[in-house]
């Protein structure tokens, strides 16, 4: 019996942990550019490692979700068949987005819980 509460409360602590040890967890809407390639018009990163993505590319508009991941700059999507890589940067309660390959850069605000 001690053995299965142990276990229990150490998934318990793991997922808690999981939850909010990423600045990128919260909704975020994106900062509008007319001319930019792509932007987010709002993101939901979630702490079971899922997202759901309102991205606009060249004047389209679609809903995405899927997978993501941190490793130290980066952060990676998985939508289905598709898989983006970015860098990124949390200052307070604004994240800077940036394709490596363009260099462009899309700033988001974290929106209130």
């Amino acid at each position: 019996m001690r053995r299965v509460f142990t276990l229990a409360a150490s998934l318990a602590l793991v997922t808690l942990v999981g939850c909010s040890s990423s600045p990128v967890v919260g909704t975020w809407s994106g900062r509008g550019a007319a001319n930019a390639p792509f932007t987010f018009g709002s993101v939901s990163f979630v702490g079971d490692q899922t997202f759901t993505a309102e991205a606009k590319y060249s004047g389209n508009t679609r809903v995405q979700s899927g997978t993501w991941a941190t490793t130290g700059d980066e952060l990676s999507l998985n939508a289905g068949d598709s898989k983006r890589n970015y860098k990124y940067k949390v200052e307070g309660s604004t994240l800077v987005v940036t394709d490596p390959k363009s260099g462009h850069a899309i700033t988001l605000d974290r929106m209130p819980k």
